[in-house]
């Protein structure tokens, strides 16, 4: 797009693009758009702030090179581009699409493998200890089944056994039980040591087939499939949340 603005063709355009000189003086058409991509991929909640402040950025700055070569370069064709910049920014600010980068529960793919564990575990909220059963175990977290539900974001310690070897991990409530399940998550906040013990049991799991395959995507839910319904029905565009 720089090269049509520039009224040179595209070859020419990619030659300047491996010239020193024309890289430190465009280094912002190069470095933000880049760094705009990565803020939009992480799917945070400052991700959707960060990826319009590097438009703002870039607008202003070919902004500015029009007002300096307003003669070479076409002021319609710069607006054009930054309407359909801003269109892009419009459609991530969209709420279902919004509310992937706030909550992170939507983001299922991010979402660590859930292996099948029942067995006993012993948690401590507020200096008591309640005996419970582990439903099910991922190296970010777990699901206890408990009669004793604590609160909400409570934080809390848990220990249990398992093949002969003890673990201990420590974290906050996260979600509470529903329709099927009587109990809670936990999410599990971790040190470096605690990281590698739970990749061991996660390994140990795996090896012996306890994979939740619910936790796996579906076919339903790759590209190609998005992409061909897209086309062929117009749905997709925006996500669909769960309230």
């Amino acid at each position: 797009m720089n090269g049509y603005l520039a009224n040179i063709t595209y070859a020419e355009y990619f030659k300047l693009t491996l010239n020193k000189t024309y890289l430190l003086n465009n280094w912002i058409h190069f470095f933000f758009p880049i760094l705009a991509g990565y803020f939009i991929y992480q799917c945070k909640k400052w991700s959707l702030l960060s990826y319009i402040l590097c438009m703002i950025i870039l607008f202003l700055n070919s902004y500015m090179n029009y007002v300096t070569r307003s003669g070479t370069m076409s002021l319609t064709s710069l607006v054009v581009i930054y309407i359909f910049n801003i269109l892009v920014v419009v459609y991530f600010l969209v709420p279902s699409v919004r509310t992937i980068y706030w909550d992170p529960k939507v983001r299922w793919w991010e979402s660590s493998p859930r292996y099948k564990a029942s067995t006993g575990v012993r948690f401590k909220f507020k200096e008591k200890i309640y005996e419970a059963i582990m439903d099910n175990f991922s190296i970010s977290g777990v699901f206890i089944l408990s009669d004793f539900i604590p609160a909400h974001d409570e934080p809390l310690s848990f220990n249990f056994d398992y093949d002969g070897i003890s673990y201990e991990f420590s974290g906050k409530v996260v979600n509470h039980s529903n329709a099927r399940l009587n109990g809670f998550g936990v999410k599990i906040k971790h040190s470096f040591a605690t990281k590698l013990l739970a990749k061991r049991l996660g390994k140990n799991l795996h090896y012996k087939g306890l994979l939740l395959n619910s936790r796996l995507p579906t076919p339903e839910e790759g590209f190609r499939f998005w992409f061909k319904d897209l086309i062929s029905s117009g749905r997709g565009l925006f996500p669909k949340v769960k309230k």
